[in-house]
């Protein structure tokens, strides 16, 4: 668990979210609120990016999956 800990020290976090239909849209909360709650259980402090979006996944020309992307490599 330290090692998860000492490697988020300093670390910009980009999360991507995705929901493939409308009817999933509600998801997109829960998935934020667990990957919030997975960090902070980590000790991670910083600040959390978070990207996301209602697209199919066999489509890889996605809006925020492009802004996520290039986010991280900042």
């Amino acid at each position: 668990m330290k090692e998860k800990i000492d490697a988020l020290k300093g670390r910009r976090v980009v999360v991507y979210l995705r929901v493939s239909t409308e009817e999933q849209t509600g998801t997109l909360s829960a998935q934020k609120a667990a990957v919030t709650k997975g960090l902070r259980d980590l000790g991670f402090k910083g600040k959390i990016t978070f990207f996301e979006e209602q697209a199919s996944g066999t489509k890889l020309d996605r809006e925020q999956l492009r802004l996520a992307i290039a986010e991280a490599m900042k």
